[in-house]
């Protein structure tokens, strides 16, 4: 697997397996107006967290690459095919721009629920948001396992 592979793997992983999704899916399990800001507190400290630990794995391991693959050209080997280009280096840890659009509908999302729903509808449709999450993360999950499955399709 090469690595822009690797990385787009590492980008589906943290935003839908490991924080995004998963973490914000859960957020309907705890409704009460008290517990809001304790799980909006743990699910950006978790994807801060994630997001350097990934950042700076990503970021080292390319900048190695990178200078060990220039090394070797420089005394007139080959460079291997998991080494990384110096643009890629450059981007580090980047999201697509289908995955950013996700990221701002799962903040509209959350807008709608905890506020503009309560203003427009009241008590009506007490579901509404709760059930809006669940569809929207469910829908973040089928595009992972789609875009894993057609990657691990393709590469064999």
């Amino acid at each position: 697997m090469d690595a822009k592979k690797k990385q787009k793997f590492l980008i589906n992983f943290f935003l839908y397996a490991v924080c995004a999704v998963s973490c914000y899916s859960l957020f309907p399990l705890l409704f009460e107006a008290r517990e809001y800001p304790i799980k909006v507190l743990l699910l950006l400290l978790h994807a801060i967290l994630m997001w350097s630990g990934f950042s700076a794995q990503f970021y080292d391991r390319a900048e190695t690459r990178v200078s060990i693959a220039h090394t070797k050209k420089n005394a007139g080997q080959f460079e291997s095919k998991g080494s990384l280009s110096a643009d890629t280096r450059n981007n580090g840890f980047v999201i697509v721009l289908i995955e950013k659009i996700y990221l701002v509908g799962l903040v509209f999302v959350e807008i709608w629920g905890q506020f503009l729903h309560p203003l427009l509808l009241g008590d009506k449709l007490a579901f509404l948001p709760l059930m809006l999450i669940s569809v929207y993360c469910a829908l973040g999950i089928m595009y992972s396992w789609i875009w894993q499955l057609r990657s691990i399709v393709k590469s064999h």
